[in-house]
């Protein structure tokens, strides 16, 4: 038993240094580790938006570009802004719009927005755009721009990033092993305590994966996009000024030139309680005016032609309902 307790003392394995390391020096020994371990783990997160040598097969469009630099919802409102400019779409009141022009467009994105409006009387530009966002016509155009290199795909994101902060999690575990020990000799772990939540904190945050992780390849199409807008006309289109649909696919429809429609596409926040009824808030999703108590459906197919209107009880409008078309 003595040789052993000797052989222990002379590699350094003593109450004062477990593992071989006084506090002070484990403390050193973590934060360098820590710095190799963020390093890594941010390489891995810049390698993965660079090139990975893929040539990009095809030309973008303007939906292409509109999922770039917004994601989903921002191919809904290019569509809708698009259909609009090509009178497929027109506006209505309340910020609702309506189908002018049977004609089936080419693209999956116009189609769905199409099915979705054709399904209503009038359909307000909120709910059209939010229900078309998650159309699966929507989400090709992301697996498209991944499988071209201008996008990373999520699964892969998610993988990568994870493989990316091992060592960092390795390096916790070693962490937590030494602050046990030391809580077991009775020794002191207040700083290395704070190490570990700085580690476990840095581990989260490195782990995330953006939701639209663009690639070189993706960030230099949206910046010659940008440019283009510029200069005078988006891409190869060629225009003398960008039209309603190249501004919106670049900055999303608050640049949309209609400040109407504008307005209308926006998210309306939700009501305090109490604020009014949930009927009145149906109704005033679908197109309608509320004011002061009282909703006054203003659509074609609302509460007449605006002599009569409902209050936000129980009141009925005759010929086509309260708010025409938003609702589902």
């Amino acid at each position: 038993m003595d040789l052993f307790g000797s052989t222990e003392a002379h590699r350094g394995w003593t109450v004062e240094r477990p593992w071989g390391l006084s506090g002070p020096e484990f403390l050193e020994l973590y934060w360098i580790a820590l710095a190799v371990t963020l390093g890594i783990a941010i390489f891995v997160r810049v390698r993965l938006r660079g090139t990975r040598g893929v040539v990009p097969a095809g030309v973008l469009g303007l939906l292409d570009i509109a999922y770039l630099t917004g994601g989903p919802r921002r191919v809904a409102e290019t569509s809708v802004a698009g259909l609009l400019d090509a009178g497929t779409l027109v506006p209505a009141r309340s910020g609702s719009v309506r189908i002018a022009d049977s004609t089936v467009p080419a693209h999956p994105v116009d189609q769905a927005v199409l099915a979705d409006a054709t399904r209503y009387r009038y359909r307000t530009l909120t709910l059209l755009i939010t229900s078309v966002s998650d159309h699966d016509a929507v989400l090709d155009v992301g697996r498209r721009l991944s499988s071209m290199d201008y996008l990373v795909a999520p699964e892969v994101a998610k993988s990568r990033l994870r493989a990316g902060v091992v060592p960092m999690v390795l390096l916790f575990v070693v962490g937590v092993a030494r602050s046990v020990n030391g809580l077991v000799i009775g020794a002191p772990v207040g700083w290395l305590t704070l190490q570990l939540v700085l580690t476990g904190v840095l581990v989260g945050l490195l782990v995330k994966a953006s939701p639209l992780m663009l690639t070189a390849t993706g960030r230099e199409a949206v910046a010659k996009a940008r440019a283009g807008g510029i200069t005078g006309g988006w891409g190869g289109t060629g225009s003398g000024s960008a039209n309603a649909a190249e501004l919106v696919a670049l900055n999303g429809f608050s640049a949309h030139p209609d400040v109407l429609l504008r307005a209308a596409a926006r998210t309306a926040p939700f009501p305090r309680p109490g604020a009014r009824s949930s009927g009145s808030r149906r109704r005033s999703a679908s197109g309608g005016a509320y004011a002061g108590g009282t909703y006054s459906a203003t659509t074609g197919g609302g509460c007449g032609s605006g002599s009569s209107s409902c209050s936000s009880g129980s009141s009925s409008c005759g010929g086509g309902g309260c708010g025409g078309g938003g609702g589902s």
